[in-house]
């Protein structure tokens, strides 16, 4: 659907409607959009005809050969009468087959070329299933050795590293070295956490952070976040979940201190400048998709949950996300927080937030999970499992699975092995189709590959 139409139209009751975010609290941009809950009929391709039912088809048959004899009878009588030969004029066989013969023509649309499969298209379409499962988890080796990274990525077949305290222990230089010592065919990704401020894993960033920027102007965000952009490129990262696009409410919200406050169009602006200054130096991620400030609580220990309703939060807090999508984010970082409105499940393993996300809201780009162990650290019993939250994250639509392992990822019940066996379980149960890990393995892979 075009741009800018984010919910406009869709047919969602009351209680979980979206509004029309073209004029949402003066934000000023417009987002993407979408139809989960449309639904188009399908052309009518016989529009027009009358068919005979089959089961008449005999006797529809003999009425119109007595019809016939009738009338050839009528008109042989006709000629009789009047004088006329049945056979003054001669009827060669080429005449009939040149003039009389109908000749076919073809009154459709002519097939359009099949285009050339993309160079993300072909690698994925090189690897066996397995292969695409695996290249759907981003992981975490502690370590600043260069060549035990690229035997991790060659044994677990992820698509990257995400880089924590334990792997940074310098100046970007350093982690440039190391870096340039992972090796693997395609390029692996290299993500991490810089968002300035409390959350910035590496030093010599001096820059403000989102809420240092809150009420200053969109050009000194914009000047901030393009020298962390240089300063992640010099060091060798690709991605950087970084740019939080959470409305804190107040002090007593958990975001606070990383938010750029209670505004939707204050967020929005800086959001939007944020990723408009990381375009083409890093692949931006905006994170924590509803929207962290919905609810209270640390997702890293607990569930934050908000029964606020699906209209609220579209003309609140889904809005700096749509500027962000509008602006050109690469990524969506879903959020371990439940909007029980719309879904009992954490966002994370919600379907139906996925869908508000991918249709409604229009994103077309790589859709990754917080660390999939906060869940497990939740405090909930049902999402004690690693493995089974990885599968069911996948099942709900996310392209990433992110994991901060330890050295060891069976102390947290974790194993690449076991995921695959459960994606394999989930294409079985009707769950996940082949085409959908195909997909989220291609949208993967183009940002491996340079080409998103």
């Amino acid at each position: 659907m075009p741009r800018g139409e984010f919910f406009r139209g869709a047919n969602i009751d009351d209680d979980t409607a979206g509004g029309n975010i073209d004029r949402l609290a003066g934000a000023g941009g417009q987002s993407n959009s979408g139809g989960e809950h449309q639904s188009n009929d399908g052309d009518n391709l016989l529009h027009g005809y009358s068919i005979i039912p089959l089961g008449v088809s005999d006797q529809y048959s003999e009425q119109v050969s007595f019809s016939l004899h009738a009338s050839v009878v009528g008109v042989v009588l006709v000629l009789a009468l009047s004088g006329c030969s049945l056979l003054t004029t001669s009827v060669q066989p080429s005449a009939l087959s040149s003039q009389s013969a109908v000749q076919p023509t073809h009154t459709g649309p002519t097939p359009a070329a099949v285009p050339e499969p993309s160079e993300a298209e072909r690698a994925v379409d090189a690897m066996n299933l397995d292969e695409q499962i695996r290249s759907l988890l981003l992981l975490h080796r502690p370590g600043t050795d260069g060549q035990a990274l690229t035997r991790f990525l060659a044994r677990t077949g992820g698509a990257g590293v995400i880089m924590m305290p334990d792997n940074v222990t310098g100046t970007s230089t350093a982690l440039r070295s190391l870096v340039d010592d992972v090796t693997d065919e395609p390029a692996a990704l290299v993500a991490i956490d810089q968002e300035g401020g409390p959350v910035a894993r590496l030093r010599g960033d001096s820059w403000p952070s989102m809420r240092e920027l809150a009420g200053g102007s969109v050009a000194n965000a914009r000047r901030a976040f393009t020298s962390r952009a240089q300063l992640l490129q010099r060091a060798g990262v690709t991605v950087n979940f970084g740019i939080v696009a959470d409305v804190a409410s107040g002090p007593s919200s958990y975001m606070w201190s990383r938010s750029a406050g209670p505004s939707v169009a204050a967020v929005s602006d800086i959001v939007e400048a944020a990723v408009q200054a990381e375009n083409g130096r890093v692949y931006s991620t905006l994170k924590h998709f509803p929207g962290h400030g919905i609810a209270r609580g640390d997702s890293h220990s607990s569930l934050p949950s908000s029964p606020i309703s699906f209209r609220h939060w579209s003309n609140t807090h889904a809005v700096p996300f749509a500027r962000g999508i509008e602006a050109g984010a690469d990524l969506v970082m879903m959020g371990h927080l439940r909007l029980t409105s719309l879904s009992s499940e954490p966002a994370s393993l919600s379907r139906r937030w996925v869908s508000v996300l991918r249709n409604d809201m229009g994103f077309n780009g790589v859709i990754v999970t917080d660390d999939i162990l906060m869940l497990s650290r939740s405090g909930v019993a049902k999402f004690a499992d690693p493995i089974r939250n990885s599968v069911n994250a996948v099942a709900a639509g996310n392209d990433l699975v992110l994991l901060v392992l330890p050295r060891d990822p069976s102390r947290v019940g974790f194993s690449v092995a076991g995921f695959v066996e459960g994606i394999h379980e989930a294409i079985a149960e009707g769950r996940v189709s082949m085409e959908q890990i195909r997909q989220s393995a291609i949208r993967v892979m183009k940002l491996r590959t340079g080409t998103p």
